[in-house]
Order: structure tokens, then C-alpha cells, then sequence
């Protein structure tokens, strides 16, 4: 009778319980994934363990195999159905070849009891990315189901109380007298590593969080978690309580002197009623709970974030829930409220030196099709938008090439003559600054004449002064030729001036070629030539 009413108690807490837990566990004998070669053991192969096997290992109902070699540390768990068959009899399952062989178990893993990422819940926001981290792992009132499916490991990492509302273990219902027991012995410690001074405790139907003095178990959750952390896309992101990581959402946030359940469903009807008003059901995950944390008291919290990606669509939606709310009407009781929300949205993962890349890169492809444009379009109306030394490759010779000197050559021959090639015409260049095409700064129309031999030393000499001035003139002695053409010169120099003289060019032969001699002569050396023409004029 007194077992019949422990179990009817069991019962009870159980249908009691909000939601369960279940933890991750390893695959299991009858798992292709739990063995060496990949696949499973057939009748005529020996199974063999691992030198240490860390686990308690749940054999299925029916086993066929030719023989075992245990392990020194391990442990297997039968259940009441189990049959094992050894030496190959029944053969349900054909062996390659019909050989025998051996079939290597895989070591199992061993998961931490304070890690959200080893247990998976039951409940329909199972995926809800709002939940914070200290929620993840069993509540103090919630069903934790350790499955047979395969082996069975678990890190307790030393912790003071280990807090359930009951406990399923392969498919059995342990209680916490029998739990303490347990813990202590040696399959306990395969089962529950690291549980000696651990102190087993059940809650049920704690409405005040999901964690009792949930300070005590932030530092072994977020030991954890604390390495997977994401650099939040928000310029300030905000941390929930219970909450290892920063977020990019929305906290509503409420003091309360104790833990009403009425509180709790009224804030959980108005925030699931203004996400349907406004449509935004599948764009935002909410969570809402009490967090307890002595000694700054009871909070009623609320998290609103997006479930896709920043997009401050959580803030937007909490600030227009804050504004329309009058938050003393809805609740019972004194409280303070306190929202939080974060920035606006950015990358992390762009840095200035990228940015400055990408700006490089579009200012190149720019000015490549603002080339093109104007090179098959020069006309068009919209380059006169655009400076022309953007577009113009002409322009950039400047910073491309090496600038070449244009110099003329001059021979100054006092007895003799110069032979030279023709040049066909003034050669034509391009004046960057106007745009236009130019004649070159300086055409020598004498360079390049091809001599006739000189006719005659006493060729007429035209000169002329400046009238008794002091400064230093030039004079040109031509020699004649059958066919004369006379041309008028004025040039310039500083320090020297050249006065007008008569040029005589001299053509013979074909049309194509030209007969010139070009003397230059002081006028000191034509003040020696007519003194000695006078002395010999006087004798």
C-alpha cells in the first residue's frame, strides 16, 4: 500500500511538471554510429570494449554475437526482456563473407549537466532564441529524461545541489532518496562523474523562476557558453538576467515584493496579443518568466529579439508596447519598471580597411567606364558635367612618360659649308593645356638645307646698326644663288638683339631640295674686314 501511494505521488509531480529535458546522449549498441568500422556487428563477430569504457551502456533486448571482451572500467545496464545470444547460433543478420572478425565499440563522450547545449526540451519553444542560457538547462521544477538509448554520461563539474523536479533514467522513475544513494556508488560515478559532495534535491510547481538562487549557477553555466558567444550586429547590446552573452533585442523588466502567477500570464496574454495585432509572429521570438536573485529580489522580465537577424524590429515593438501600456493598471502590486533596449544594427565583420577596398575598387570601375563612355561617345552632353582631365588619357601622359626636350642643332661655320637632310614641313605637336594642335614653340626653316659649295667670298653683305648703339649685333652673310627669294626676319634675345636683315635662299636641281649656307658674324669681326678694306682702298 505504501509503495501504491509512493508511486500515485510520483505520478503526480510528474503531470505537474511544466516541461521536460532530455539530454544528448551518445548512439547507442544497435547504432551503426557507435562503432569502428561503421557498421554493426554481425553474428559471427566478437564485440569488443574499449580499455575504459567512462559510461553506463543500455544493452538492447536481443543481442547476437560470437562472444564479448569487457572493458576494466565500465558498466552495462539489462533490462528485465534482455536475451543475448553468443557464438553465432542465430545468424539473423548475414557476416561478410562468412568470416569472423572483431567489432570495435567507439568511446562514448561524456556531457556537462551545466552546458545548454547537452539537453534538448520537449516544449513548443523548443527553438525559441529568447530563452536565456541559465534556462536551458534543467529548472528546479522540470523532468529530466536521461534516455537508454545509448551510453549514459554525465559531468555534474563538482556542483553543491543538483536541483530537478524528478529524474528518468533509462526509462525508470528514480527518486531522491534512491538518487542520493546512487551518486555515491560506483556505477554512480560512471553514470554521474564528479558528484561526490553533489547534494540531490526535487522542487515542484516553483512558480518564482526556473532557477533558485540562480547567482549559484551562473558562474558554472556561463564557464560553458562563455567561448560560443557571438559578437552581437548592434551598436549596444543589452544582457538579460540569466543571460550569458550580450543580445541585440529588447528587455521589459519589473521589480515585484513576490512572485504572482497572475502577473506572469497577464504580461504573457498582452505581449503574444500586441504581436499578433502588429503581425509580427514570425519575425520575433518572446520569453517572459521570473528571475530570482537574492538579494536584489524577484524580477518579472520579459526578451523580445528578432528571430532573423537584427533588424530592430523588437525595439520598435517594445517602445510602442511601453507607450500604450499603463503598466500600474495591469499589474497587482507595487513594482518598477526598467526597459532596455539596444542600438541600431551594424556588422562587426566589416572593418575600415575594407571599407576603404571596396571604396578603391568602385572608384576604379567609375573612371575605366567613364573612359569607355567617352571614347564612344565624345560628344555627348553629359561630359560636359565631368572635368576633362578625367576622362582624357591624353592628360595623364604627363605622369606616365618621361617628357622629351625639343632642341635645335646650330653649326656656326666661318669657311666651309653644312650638310644636312631636308625636313618635310613644320613637324605638328598637341598643347595639353588648350586642347588644341600647335605648331612646335620653334621651327628652324634653315635646318636641315643641303650646301651647294660656295659660289663666291665676296658675296653682298646687308647689316645695320641701331644707330651708334653700343650693343652687340648680328649680321647674316648669304651667298647668291641663280633663283633669289627674299624673306624679313625679327628676333629677340636677351642680352643681344638681331636686327632685320635680308635672307637670300638659294634653290637649284629639283624642286625638292634647297642650297643654303648661313654665316654668322660679329659685328667686331665686320669692323676687322672693313678696316682692312680701307687700308688696302688708301694704297
Amino acid at each position: 500500500m505504501a509503495m501504491i501511494l509512493k508511486l500515485f505521488t510520483l505520478l503526480l509531480t510528474i503531470s505537474q511538471s511544466r516541461s521536460n529535458k532530455r539530454l544528448l546522449g551518445n548512439p547507442g549498441f544497435d547504432n551503426a554510429d557507435a562503432w569502428e568500422s561503421g557498421y554493426l556487428p554481425c553474428a559471427l563477430e566478437q564485440v569488443i570494449f574499449p580499455e575504459t569504457y567512462p559510461a553506463v551502456l543500455p544493452f538492447p533486448n536481443k543481442v547476437d554475437i560470437s562472444g564479448l571482451v569487457l572493458p576494466r572500467d565500465g558498466a552495462i545496464i539489462f533490462s528485465d526482456e534482455s536475451t543475448i545470444t553468443l557464438g553465432g547460433e542465430l545468424q539473423q543478420r548475414e557476416c561478410e563473407n562468412g568470416r569472423s572478425r572483431r567489432a570495435y565499440l567507439k568511446t562514448p563522450s561524456t556531457r556537462k549537466w551545466y552546458d545548454p547545449n547537452s539537453w534538448v526540451s520537449t516544449t513548443a519553444h523548443a527553438e525559441n532564441t529568447a530563452i536565456p542560457h541559465l534556462e536551458r538547462v534543467p529548472c528546479d521544477n522540470e523532468t529530466v529524461v536521461l534516455q537508454r538509448t545509448g551510453p549514459l554520461s554525465v559531468d555534474l563539474e563538482n556542483i553543491a545541489y543538483l536541483r530537478m523536479g524528478h529524474l528518468n533514467l533509462a526509462g525508470s522513475l528514480i527518486s531522491s532518496d534512491y538518487l542520493n544513494y546512487l551518486i555515491h556508488t560506483d556505477i554512480g560515478q560512471l553514470l554521474f562523474k564528479n558528484s561526490l559532495d553533489t547534494m540531490v534535491q526535487y522542487y515542484h510547481q516553483d512558480t518564482c523562476g526556473c532557477q533558485m538562487d540562480a547567482y549559484l549557477f551562473t558562474e558554472p553555466i556561463c564557464k560553458n557558453v562563455i567561448e560560443t558567444c557571438e559578437r552581437p550586429h548592434c551598436l549596444v547590446p543589452v544582457t538579460p538576467l540569466e543571460s550569458c552573452c550580450p543580445i541585440c533585442g529588447s528587455v521589459l523588466r519589473f521589480a515585484m515584493e513576490y512572485c504572482s502567477e497572475g502577473n506572469l500570464n497577464k504580461l504573457r496574454k498582452l505581449i503574444a496579443a500586441a504581436i499578433k495585432e502588429q503581425e509580427l509572429t514570425a519575425d520575433l521570438d518572446y520569453h517572459i518568466n521570473y528571475v530570482n536573485t537574492p538579494p536584489q529580489g524577484n524580477y518579472l522580465q520579459a526578451i523580445v529579439v528578432d528571430r532573423d537577424g537584427y533588424s530592430e524590429k523588437s525595439v520598435r515593438f517594445m517602445e510602442r508596447l511601453n507607450a500604450t501600456t499603463d503598466w500600474s493598471k495591469l499589474f497587482e502590486g507595487p513594482h518598477q519598471l526598467e526597459m532596455i533596449t539596444s542600438g541600431r544594427p551594424y556588422n562587426p565583420n566589416i572593418t575600415f580597411g575594407s571599407i576603404v577596398l571596396i571604396i578603391l575598387c568602385l572608384a576604379f570601375v567609375s573612371l575605366v567606364a567613364l573612359v569607355m563612355f567617352a571614347h564612344y561617345a565624345p560628344d555627348h552632353r553629359y561630359l560636359h558635367l565631368v572635368p576633362q582631365w578625367t576622362y582624357d588619357p591624353n592628360r595623364w601622359r604627363a605622369f606616365l612618360l618621361r617628357s622629351s626636350v625639343m632642341f635645335a642643332r646650330f653649326d656656326n661655320v666661318t669657311a666651309g659649308g653644312v650638310d644636312a637632310d631636308v625636313t618635310d614641313g613644320p613637324t605638328m605637336g598637341y598643347d595639353a593645356e588648350s586642347g588644341q594642335v600647335r605648331e612646335r614653340a620653334f621651327d628652324n626653316p634653315m635646318f636641315g638645307g643641303v650646301g651647294a659649295g660656295i659660289t663666291s667670298t665676296s658675296a653682298a653683305v646687308s647689316t645695320q646698326s641701331a644707330h651708334g648703339s653700343t650693343t652687340t649685333t648680328a649680321a647674316i652673310v648669304t651667298v647668291g644663288m641663280p633663283k633669289v627669294k627674299e624673306q624679313k626676319l625679327a628676333m629677340k634675345s636677351s642680352g643681344s638683339k638681331l636686327e632685320s636683315v635680308t635672307l637670300v635662299d638659294a634653290m637649284e636641281g629639283s624642286d625638292n631640295e634647297e642650297a643654303q649656307e648661313l654665316t654668322e658674324i660679329t659685328l667686331e669681326d665686320l669692323t676687322g674686314v672693313n678696316d682692312g678694306a680701307e687700308e688696302e682702298t688708301k694704297e
